[in-house]
């Protein structure tokens, strides 16, 4: 699938397992692989491109091409050029399994096919990028065969502002990378998004840490980590996973309030400015922590103060945080809270009272 360049198109791998091969010379051809790991698969020709002006195929060389979530292929061509000649302006079609199908330009269409980039979002639709400022989004017809959704086997049932959790379930990366770009660029969507939407809107979470960058993974079980943003709103919630502009049928969750789990003492802070062995003795420099030994006991005074305000003022948060959440702070806490200075603090304190 090779034209006289180097250039080349993009392949695709649809959701029933065959593979469309989009050439540089006009013409298309259909992969089928094996039941069998080890045995050869089969080509097949596919449909050509149409004839340009000049009675050429049109070509599509290092173009385009995205699955859109109702099983076509949204892909592009442009007219016939020789060796590195690319002609404009580009042409879209959709593949729909058989037949090659002209469906309408964008306005940013006017250069040739290897300027242009798609980008499948989750919600199903292309963006369409040529360079320039212009991007134009395309809305697929019709919607997914839902044996091709995601499925959520296992989810938290609360979650909170600021913290991960893991969820796990089937086909989480979906059927395909669904995007492909020739040889020049990749943007691949077999990966899981986690939607959540509340009474205030959606928002999306980051997820990490996949179990599996496998597509097509049957009834087998992926889970990945997600990271609650914070701004979502308490309360009920819907949770989804997307792969491949395929949403999942969505689970309840409820989203609680924020809490702070780690303990705020001079381990925790020590992490925080980069020392885990001598206390408030490192300041922070545009090269990250510095030891403050060599430079005298003026600046470890202020780094010992500077360090016991970080806990003091995380503590004085906290309290603050009390407050809001159960409408009142008692004297006895506050007086907890104004106690509870660094280590370092405590000791001045007890030589203080015995001289």
């Amino acid at each position: 699938m090779q034209a006289s360049s180097i250039e080349i198109g993009p392949a695709i791998l649809l959701p029933d397992g065959r593979v469309f091969a989009i050439g540089a010379t006009g013409r298309t051809a259909i992969y089928t692989p094996p039941n069998v790991a080890n045995q050869p698969g089969t080509w097949v020709t596919g449909p050509d491109f149409p004839p340009d002006a000049n009675g050429n195929l049109m070509e599509a060389k290092d173009a385009p091409a995205c699955l859109l979530p109702n099983g076509n292929v949204l892909c592009v061509a442009g007219p016939a050029g020789e060796g590195g000649d690319f002609p404009s302006p580009t042409q879209f079609f959709e593949f729909d399994g058989a037949t090659l199908n002209t469906v309408p330009n964008p306005g940013n269409a006017g250069g040739p096919p290897f300027v242009g980039r798609m980008l499948l979002l989750p919600s199903g639709q292309v963006l369409f990028a040529a360079g320039g400022p212009q991007i134009e989004v395309y809305t697929p017809s019709g919607g997914p065969d839902p044996a091709w959704r995601p499925q959520i086997t296992s989810a938290p049932l609360v979650i909170r502002a600021g913290q991960t959790y893991s969820i796990q379930g089937r086909q989480l990366n979906g059927l395909s990378q669904a995007n492909s770009f020739g040889d020049d660029a990749s943007m691949a969507t077999n990966y899981p998004l986690v939607k959540l939407t509340t009474a205030n809107g959606t928002v999306y979470c980051r997820t990490f840490d996949h179990s599996t960058m496998g597509v097509a993974t049957g009834l087998s079980t992926q889970s990945t980590y997600f990271k609650v943003p914070f701004g979502v709103r308490n309360g009920p919630a819907q949770l989804c996973v997307i792969a491949n502009g395929i949403s999942s049928q969505c689970v309840p969750v409820q989203v609680g309030h924020f809490r702070w789990h780690a303990a705020i003492d001079e381990a925790m802070v020590n992490r925080l400015i980069g020392s885990l062995a001598d206390g408030p003795l490192w300041v922070l420099t545009k090269h990250g922590p510095v030891p403050v030994d060599p430079w005298g006991p003026d600046i470890a005074a202020k780094a010992k103060k500077a360090w016991a305000s970080i806990i003091e003022g995380v503590r004085s948060l906290q309290l603050l945080g009390r407050e809001i959440e159960t409408g009142k702070v008692t004297q006895a806490e506050k007086r907890a809270v104004a106690a509870q200075i660094s280590p370092s603090g405590q000791r001045r304190r007890k030589q203080r009272k015995v001289a």
